[in-house]
């Protein structure tokens, strides 16, 4: 009886809190009845129990993708719906429509960037509704004066001409030419947000100075990367056909690890922040990644040995300064940090007997382990 009791009580509980709890269905009849809309759940509020669990739903209008806002919500356990900012974002959304036919955003298609103004959703503590400026240009994140002064351009253009009823939050600088891009969703949807756009630390109107600088300290060292990528990878592209015949993977690893440019940082190890501080014409120490097909657990064989000798002078054979190579194995079925990888530098295998020497102690090494 009491057991019966007992579960009655949990039931009881259980439609109390489902009932005074939100939940996303809840957010979809909560914004058709106070709108008329149909919205998609981006991401749901995260219980902050330093804040008395005030949170919010992050939500889109399907048939207006661009207008994403939130729905705010509160309560450790008995969360309930409190209000939302679509209204307000709705606002800045009509004001900023006709952003398109704007003289500032045809200056800069005229310098091939295409920028769309995106409303905030936090605009709180600030008299003037939010927005954030995203520049989409093929080669932004090039290491070049007139790069950067075009970009500064479009960005002040557009701060002189909305300061008056926005606060410019910040800018984002994205490196694309798809210029199809017109809103946040198509923009989450198209970029590769950790490789293709660099966030900037300003906000407002700034002087070129700082618009510089803070390029420099956000995309810089990336800038630096792809600018001898670029330059510098045909050369390794050239040498990848024999690469694979001497049993190395030159598909499996993605282009960019390959070979990578670790010259950003001054003799001090300071990050650079001036453009003619770094020497664009040669990379003064990349990084190579070998995938070797080989397993070194089955035993050094000696054509193993020619073949990973032969990688190493075709590397050296491209005249590129390649300080450091690591070599992966495929060893996942017996190495339980999955594929075995050592790291060499490059001017330490200059005869057939080193490479030889650092094959069977890597082998001797990895099978020690495997045994343990």
């Amino acid at each position: 009886m009491k057991r019966k009791f007992l579960v009655s009580i949990l039931i009881g509980l259980g439609f109390v809190l489902s009932a005074c709890s939100d939940n996303p269905a809840s957010v979809q009849r909560y914004l058709a009845d106070e709108y008329g809309i149909q919205a998609e759940i981006i991401a749901e509020p995260v219980i902050d129990t330093g804040n008395m669990g005030k949170s919010a739903y992050e939500v889109r209008d399907l048939n207006d993708p661009s207008m994403i806002f939130k729905v705010y919500t509160e309560g450790l356990f008995f969360n309930k719906i409190t209000g939302d900012n679509y209204e307000d974002l709705l606002q800045i959304h009509h004001q900023l429509k006709d952003y398109p036919d704007s003289d500032i955003y045809q200056k800069g298609i005229e310098k091939g960037i295409h920028s769309f103004l995106s409303p905030s959703l936090n605009n709180e503590n600030n008299e003037k509704p939010v927005i954030s400026v995203v520049l989409l240009k093929d080669g932004a994140l090039g290491l070049s004066e007139e790069n950067l002064t075009d970009l500064y351009d479009v960005y002040s253009g557009i701060v002189d001409a909305y300061s008056d009823s926005f606060v410019v939050s910040g800018v984002e600088i994205a490196d694309t030419d798809d210029f199809s891009i017109m809103n946040t969703v198509d923009y989450y949807d198209r970029i590769d947000l950790q490789q293709d756009r660099v966030p900037l630390g300003i906000s407002g109107k700034v002087e070129y100075e700082q618009f510089e600088e803070s390029f420099m300290v956000s995309g810089g060292e990336e800038a630096v990367v792809r600018h001898f990528y670029q330059k510098d990878q045909p050369i390794i592209e050239n040498i990848e056909p024999e690469l694979a015949a001497l049993g190395f993977d030159t598909e499996r690893e993605l282009s960019y690890v390959k070979l990578r440019c670790q010259n950003y940082l001054d003799a001090n190890g300071e990050n650079i922040l001036d453009l003619e501080a770094i020497d664009l014409n040669t990379c003064h120490e990349y990084m190579y990644a070998l995938i070797y097909k080989a397993a070194l657990t089955d035993g050094v064989r000696e054509t193993e040995v020619s073949n990973f000798y032969k990688a190493i002078e075709l590397l050296k054979s491209t005249d590129l300064n390649i300080a450091y190579v690591e070599v992966r194995f495929n060893e996942k079925e017996k190495h339980r940090n999955g594929d075995l990888r050592i790291g060499v530098q490059l001017n330490e295998l200059n005869t057939l007997e080193d490479a030889r020497q650092l094959l069977e102690d890597t082998a001797a090494e990895e099978n020690k382990e495997v045994g343990e």
